[in-house]
């Protein structure tokens, strides 16, 4: 199941989306590499999930929380084979302005400069939170549901809970090989540029085979597919932005149109200039 809605309470405003996922994923599947205009903020309903941003993985308990600011590379690994549930909430960056309340401790956890991406509740609180949550998934399972302030008003309150104690909360940062971590960081810097594995292994010191292994080990991609997820990624984002698609092409590290079209229907369906139509 993944069901996605907008609540939209203002004209002039960007909706806020929340999407609820209840899926059977097989141990290393990954969810995607994912690159949002908005803010994210992912509830976990379930255990055995990674979250791997930049050159990062955090290891997910229930009722934890990601969150994840606007053009913030991640995806997350799958380490169990079970039905996997989370709610993502979706915020545009500018919702909260022009607001007259104090809405400060929530721009703060959205933005979470001073800490990592994972936030691990006090267990009194999540206990509570995971509650609250489940009641938003049940509402967003019914198809008959007219949405209006009430489920807007779940959503905030949620907000504020992960606020008011976001400061508080620990967090699992799980180490990663240090030539993953490098690999990973040059990757998300240079994508746009011709890489080979023969380079990213002398930088590492290692060997092509270790590097290769280790990496597909850790993220669960060969390091040319994380390439193309990073390239698609961020040309969807251009295109969303209004660039051209030969513009985007060499931008992004494709060696031709040709290539780039082609690459870009494979891994969404649609061609570049379908997807610029359809935004």
């Amino acid at each position: 199941m993944d069901k996605t809605v907008d609540i939209k309470l203002y004209e002039d405003k960007k909706a806020i989306t929340l999407q609820y996922v209840e899926q059977s994923f097989t141990p290393t599947e990954n969810t995607g590499v994912t690159i949002y205009d908005k803010y994210k903020i992912s509830i976990m309903l379930s255990f055995g999930m990674f979250a791997v941003t930049e050159n990062i993985a955090y290891k997910a308990q229930i009722g934890d929380i990601f969150v994840f600011r606007p053009d913030e590379i991640h995806f997350a690994k799958i380490i169990d084979k079970k039905v996997h549930k989370f709610l993502n909430i979706f915020i545009p960056t500018d919702f909260f302005d022009g607001i007259i309340l104090n809405t400060d401790e929530i721009k703060e956890f959205l933005e979470h400069q001073k800490r990592g991406n994972l936030i691990c509740p006090p267990l009194e609180l999540k206990e509570k939170l995971i509650r609250d949550t489940e009641k938003i998934t049940e509402k967003l399972k019914d198809d008959t549901l007219i949405f209006n302030i009430d489920i807007f008003s779940r959503v905030l309150n949620l907000l504020l809970m992960i606020s008011k104690h976001y400061k508080n909360t620990a967090q699992t940062v799980t180490e990663i090989p240090r030539c993953v971590k490098n690999t990973l960081d040059y990757l998300s810097k240079n994508f746009g540029n011709k890489i080979s594995l023969s380079l990213l292994a002398k930088e590492n010191y290692c060997s092509v085979a270790y590097l290769s292994k280790i990496f597909k080990k850790h993220t669960g991609y060969t390091v040319y597919e994380q390439i193309t997820n990073l390239r698609i990624e961020n040309a969807k984002k251009l295109l969303r932005e209004g660039k051209s698609v030969t513009s985007v092409t060499f931008e992004c590290g494709f060696s031709d149109c040709s290539h780039f079209i082609k690459t870009f229907k494979k891994f969404t369906g649609l061609t570049p200039y379908q997807y610029k139509k359809s935004e």
